[in-house]
């Protein structure tokens, strides 16, 4: 080694350790700071556009100002389960019918509280498959399964245009 890569490396080694603590006193990672929680029931009323009928069309159900009961954490806070969260959802099918409501994929939602007061936005998506009699299957961001409750109309003597997804068993892993 010579003299002028000896000094570089000298230069260059306390510029590396400044960067080096840097990055160790930097905050806690995006994954660290991950929301982990379970909502023992997420309800929301939604609009189902068109309506749901006899004949298979793309559907779109869009519900806001629901409710959820959660546990857990978001940004490194424990959630306060005494609050009640606010629960929002979007879901899509390219084709459904009352006879098969099929699935699709949908966005959700979360506002909840954590126990110093402070106000979180949770967003993600998810999966959703429809069973029988109104049974419905999230899974991905928010995991849940439950049931699509009918508002107004029935799929029997009414398109189906409004109904609530009660959902129960909630996971969120965002």
């Amino acid at each position: 080694m010579n003299h002028r890569t000896v000094r570089r490396a000298l230069l260059v080694l306390p510029a590396l350790t400044a960067a080096g603590l840097a990055l160790a006193t930097m905050p806690a990672t995006a994954q660290q700071l991950a929301t982990s929680a379970s909502c023992a029931t997420l309800s929301v009323p939604a609009d189902i556009t068109p309506a749901l009928g006899p004949t298979a069309s793309p559907i779109t159900a869009t519900g806001t100002g629901g409710t959820a009961a959660c546990s857990g954490t978001v940004d490194g806070a424990a959630i306060d389960s005494s609050v009640p969260a606010v629960f929002n959802l979007t879901a899509s099918s390219p084709s459904s019918s009352c006879a098969d409501v099929g699935g699709g994929t949908g966005k959700f939602g979360l506002d909840v509280t954590d126990k110093a007061g402070t106000h979180h936005s949770i967003a993600g998506s998810f999966s959703w498959k429809a069973g029988n009699q109104g049974a419905i299957t999230l899974t991905g961001q928010l995991a849940a399964s439950g049931g699509l409750r009918p508002i107004t109309g029935n799929c029997t003597t009414a398109p189906l245009s409004r109904a609530s997804f009660d959902l129960t068993n909630g996971t969120v892993n965002v």
